[in-house]
């Protein structure tokens, strides 16, 4: 009921939080309160709470929101020969991307729907071209007109089927949802009709209805099983908070505090900067971590003796784990007051710039799901993404005044009456 609540809260508020609504209600209808340590399970989902609305009333408080916006320069762009021959060029540009992922993901068929082992050494750089057209179709599908005339909308939805088989192949389910869910939300919040709210709804049920057919298949060709029920059987474990440590999940973390009162884990300390350190060239760091996420370090310390198999990514944790791997047990409940600092210093700087709240939503729940050292990763390619779209793509935010607004409102009623 809390949890619903607070969803509600944000969802009037129109706050940049959002985007943490899933979480949060995943992990509040999945706990189990009746087993184990439920007081400390309780207790991390009330940190996660008040952490959440403190930080929501505070962005409310300095005005932040997730429709403060408009994008104006594109928004009723007609199809004409210069820009059908831009709009040839984008597409041919996301075939030679497409085709860069593919040789060097080393998918080359649809059983092979699973987490990449063997990716060549330009795989990072197809994923960051590859983000480059998910950015610039999360941006036109959450605020465009949706009209087939306009070659953004043409080019978004290729994007868009292109990154869906993309997340299909390689087994990352996030791929999808995440932009699925940003764009429900960006033309929930923006729509005042009732009517046109009931038909978003009606679209997002049946787009939703595919993508859990989908995720129970990629669900079931993870363990070599092609049979759908058997994805779904899967796919619920996964959600429902099991020992393995799978899914989003507040048993994880009191996993982890039982860990951390015994024994820290230095490594985590060194990579919770994971993502800045891409900046720094090996030949001046000679001992800089390989990898950039702390989920493989908890797979191997604490979750191996639950007969946890390592897959290559391990299991991502909440940044309040991470740091009571690393500086104990007595850091776990600050680390939901660093996560809340940490959220409201992002929502600050990225205000006076309004376009870059598109890069601050998977921060935000990532620093619930996956930790702090791949948020960070995320909020940096996002960032750099965002202002290729404005300065290449041409893309140009207007932030709207909301009290001029509603004083040239009046004005306007004023003239006509």
């Amino acid at each position: 009921i809390v949890a619903l609540a607070l969803s509600a809260a944000l969802l009037r508020w129109r706050s940049p939080l959002l985007m943490i609504v899933p979480n949060l209600l995943i992990a509040s209808f999945l706990s189990p309160f009746d087993e184990g340590d439920t007081a400390r399970i309780s207790l991390i989902m009330l940190s996660w709470m008040i952490t959440i609305l403190i930080v929501a009333l505070y962005m409310r408080q300095r005005g932040i929101r997730i429709d403060g916006f408009e994008e104006v320069s594109a928004n009723h762009a007609r199809m004409t020969p210069q820009r059908m021959f831009r709009l040839g060029i984008a597409i041919l540009a996301l075939m030679v991307a497409f085709s860069i992922w593919l040789s060097q993901a080393g998918v080359n068929q649809f059983d092979s729907a699973k987490r990449v082992r063997d990716a060549g050494q330009w795989f990072n750089l197809a994923n960051a071209l590859i983000g480059v057209f998910l950015m610039h179709s999360i941006v036109v599908l959450s605020l465009f007109r949706l009209r087939v005339s306009n070659p953004h909308i043409v080019m978004a939805v290729l994007s868009f089927a292109v990154i869906f088989l993309i997340g299909y192949m390689s087994g990352s389910r996030g791929l999808f949802t995440v932009p699925i869910m940003t764009i429900f939300f960006l033309r929930l919040v923006r729509i005042s009709s009732a009517y046109k709210r009931t038909k978003l709804l009606i679209a997002f049920s049946a787009l939703s209805a595919f993508t859990l057919v989908v995720m129970a298949l990629i669900s079931a060709n993870r363990q070599g099983d092609e049979g759908i029920a058997v994805g779904f059987q899967i796919f619920g474990e996964q959600l429902s908070n099991s020992a393995s440590g799978y899914g989003i999940s507040p048993v994880k973390d009191a996993i982890i505090w039982e860990y951390s009162e015994q024994r820290r884990i230095p490594e985590v300390g060194i990579v919770l900067l994971g993502g800045f350190y891409g900046l720094v060239p090996r030949t001046l760091w000679p001992s800089k971590p390989t990898f950039v996420s702390t989920g493989p370090i908890a797979g191997a310390f604490v979750f191996r003796e639950m007969s946890y198999v390592d897959q290559g990514a391990g299991i991502p944790v909440s940044m309040p784990s991470e740091i009571a791997l690393a500086f104990g047990s007595a850091w776990f409940m600050p680390g939901f007051i660093a996560a809340g600092l940490l959220m409201a210093l992002v929502a600050v700087l990225f205000q006076p710039y309004p376009f870059l709240i598109f890069a601050s939503f998977t921060f935000y729940s990532g620093l619930m799901s996956h930790g702090l050292p791949k948020s960070q990763v995320a909020l940096l390619l996002d960032v750099v993404t965002l202002l290729i779209l404005v300065w290449v793509v041409g893309f140009r935010f207007v932030r709207i005044n909301r009290q001029q607004a509603r004083a040239a409102a009046r004005r306007k009623n004023a003239a006509h009456t």
